[in-house]
């Protein structure tokens, strides 16, 4: 959890320097100024100067994103050492290797200068925080216990399948925004919530930055969608099934909050920490929506597992724990 705590954290960072326009304000890498990180001077890092260049929030990514990689060399170690289940350790050693690859991406990115690969990078660290989500989930209490839930096959199976649907569209949507943000078209409609000057709801003319934000607005409708029916389901059929409650209802506040979040870039042009935690709180639904459906296919699989044999699973579920 506290991994899964700092990735947000170095989301929120990454997401400044890209706010910023701070990607290339240190030119080189893996050193900083031909300096070692740590030994960046403090009058290139700290200062007016440095805020304005954007020296600042690109260094402080650099440090952060160091401090982000110890945490998950020691969670895969402990995970290897201590952990019985294997696909827990593989787990553990695909964080290590998609934090090096985070690495190796963010550092090509200043070498080569490429937009591209900002975008790779990005959607990379999306990924990196689903893995940390699944490790988190795998490790909690709430993952034995739900072994213990009464539920039925044919009732939680919808909420999974749901959830999952959920987690791919919120995916694609910050895919979709990390290439608007990086192509500068967050404002390419300058209007909310329509899309035209003069109250259109489709624009009413086409280029790559209207179409991308056309395609943001138009999946932000169809999660929210999703979102809606999720949680009906979760309180429908799952019984309300605290487990499942409680991410739905995370769920429900945290589309509210990006909702507002969305229409205020447009309306207030796109101040710098609303969009930022605007890329935030994309991540968080990205990882609450994960989270759901981790819980809801582990419900139904508890549940086939008890229809199938009581005793069996009575002994898969001890094994599993």
């Amino acid at each position: 959890m506290l991994v899964v705590a700092a990735t947000l954290g170095l989301i929120f960072v990454g997401g400044l320097v890209t706010t910023k326009d701070a990607g290339m304000s240190v030119p080189d890498w893996p050193t900083s100024f031909h300096y070692s990180m740590f030994a960046v001077p403090f009058a290139k890092w700290l200062g007016p100067e440095a805020m304005q260049s954007g020296v600042f929030y690109e260094h402080t990514h650099r440090l952060f994103a160091f401090a982000v990689s110890v945490l998950t060399g020691a969670l895969m170690v402990w995970l290897l050492l201590a952990e019985p289940r294997l696909w827990m350790k593989r787990l553990g050693v695909a964080a290590g290797l998609l934090v090096i690859a985070q690495a190796v991406l963010g550092g090509l990115r200043v070498t080569h200068s490429s937009v591209t690969l900002a975008m790779i990078h990005g959607c990379v660290a999306q990924a990196f925080l689903c893995v940390l989500v699944v490790i988190a989930a795998a490790l909690s209490q709430a993952w034995a216990k739900l072994a213990n839930c009464a539920t039925t096959p044919g009732n939680i199976r919808g909420v999974a399948l749901t959830a999952w649907l959920l987690v791919g569209a919120v995916y694609t949507q910050l895919i979709i925004g990390s290439v608007m943000r990086h192509l500068k078209a967050g404002l390419a409609i300058p209007v909310f919530p329509h899309s035209g000057l003069n109250g259109e709801w489709i624009p009413p003319f086409w280029n790559e930055g209207i179409a991308l934000n056309f395609a943001h607005r138009v999946g932000a409708l169809i999660i929210t969608l999703i979102v809606a029916a999720l949680v009906s389901l979760v309180l429908a059929r799952a019984g309300g099934e605290r487990f499942l409650a409680r991410p739905a209802k995370w769920l429900v506040a945290l589309v509210l909050a990006q909702i507002y979040l969305g229409s205020s870039i447009i309306l207030k042009l796109q101040p710098p920490t609303i969009t930022t935690l605007h890329v935030v709180t994309g991540a968080s639904i990205l990882a609450t929506s994960l989270l759901l459906a981790l819980r809801a296919s582990r419900l139904a699989s508890v549940a086939r597992e008890k229809a199938a044999s009581p005793e069996l699973a009575g002994t898969m579920r001890r094994a599993a724990i």
